[in-house]
């Protein structure tokens, strides 16, 4: 007997046909049966993993495409993931369980405050969020 491709899911269909040829529908009928019946489940089992695989092609293949922020190297599990360093005065606080809290703190020896603007030498506008103008640090 020839090898398949092993890619190609298997046909049981024609076992029924060498089961036929085995006459044992007429010497040992309760066997036939059961071997009738095994053929038969095993083409529904294989059926329902196909489309069970294939109901799951779109989300592996969402998962595939996908983006990944991590904590550590895992680019050879998630193709697209990138991870996530702490810069200079950030740290990272894991103490609580699927929680990752960033603390900012200034770098150098000091520095001020200022209030954001547009960047207009001539008509300097503040930028404003929640009514609100916004400031930023400014290390030096």
């Amino acid at each position: 007997m020839a090898f398949k491709d092993p890619e190609e899911q298997p046909d049981f269909a024609n076992l029924y046909g060498i089961l036929a040829n085995t006459r044992l529908q007429k010497t040992n009928n309760a066997l036939y049966e059961t071997i009738f019946l095994l053929i038969g489940k095993a083409i529904q089992s294989r059926d329902l993993i196909v489309k069970a695989a294939e109901a799951e092609t779109g989300v592996v293949q969402g998962i595939a495409i996908s983006t990944f922020l991590t904590a550590a190297d895992e680019s050879t599990i998630l193709v697209n993931s990138r991870q996530l360093l702490a810069g200079s005065g950030v740290t990272f606080d894991d103490s609580i369980p699927n929680r990752r809290t960033v603390n900012a703190t200034a770098v150098g020896t000091g520095g001020y405050w200022t209030p954001l603007t547009d960047g207009n030498v001539d008509e300097t506008n503040l930028i404003f969020a929640n009514g609100e103008a916004i400031a930023v640090f400014v290390p030096v």
